[in-house]
This record gives C-alpha cells, sequence and structure tokens, in this order.
C-alpha cells in the first residue's frame, strides 16, 4: 500500500477530489437533457468514501455526474472495468465486469461499508 504520507496533488485522491468539486458545480440541464443538479448530500458522501480509500487506490478513477444526481466513480483496466454509482448518500450500487474472466457482478452496499 502506498505510504499515506506520500499522498499529494500527484495521487490519485486529489485529482478525484478536485473533479468531483468541479462536478458538484452543475447546475440543472447541464446534460441538455433536463438532468439533475447534483445532490449535495450524495457530494459529502464520495468525498467521506474517495477520502477514507488509500490515496494510491484512486489513480486513473473517473468522476462521472449522472442525469439523476447522483455521482458514478469508474475505474477501466482494458477490458475489466469497476463502477461504483452513487445512487443516494447512503447506497452504492456496483458493477464490476471482466468478460475474459467470466465476471459480471452486480449488486448494492451501505457507502459507510468500505469493506467492500
Amino acid at each position: 500500500m502506498f505510504p499515506e504520507y506520500l499522498c499529494t496533488k500527484w495521487t490519485g485522491r486529489e485529482k478525484v477530489l478536485a473533479k468531483l468539486n468541479e462536478v458538484a458545480q452543475l447546475e440543472e440541464g447541464w446534460d441538455s437533457y433536463g438532468a439533475m443538479p447534483l445532490d449535495s448530500s450524495i457530494i459529502a458522501s464520495v468525498r467521506q468514501f474517495v477520502s477514507a480509500l488509500p490515496c494510491d487506490a484512486l489513480s486513473g478513477v473517473l468522476v462521472v455526474p449522472t442525469g439523476a444526481g447522483g455521482v458514478q466513480l469508474e475505474w477501466h483496466a482494458g477490458r475489466k472495468s469497476l463502477e461504483l454509482e452513487f445512487e443516494t448518500a447512503d447506497m452504492i450500487h456496483y458493477l464490476k465486469w471482466h468478460p475474459l474472466g467470466g465476471i459480471e457482478e452486480e449488486a448494492s452496499f451501505p457507502a459507510s461499508d468500505l469493506d467492500k
């Protein structure tokens, strides 16, 4: 694991938090199809979740706003994907997908459960 004291602006955590601040400013209709503004309680939940993860776990993560006012964090490595969608401040829906490994798993878990 990456030592916490080495977390700098060049690590994934700071980049994710900066992008989260950026998408938090989106207003209603930001996608030109009537998308909802991002829910401030979901933004706070994502910040808390991201801050609790090791900074190296966030390298290469994409921060994607959803039309329903949520936030999705996405990791992609070749054909493998992991997507965490914060549908509410308390619940995360995830999709783990690796077609070559025969993995397609989808479920939900509480945002407070970092062991997942």
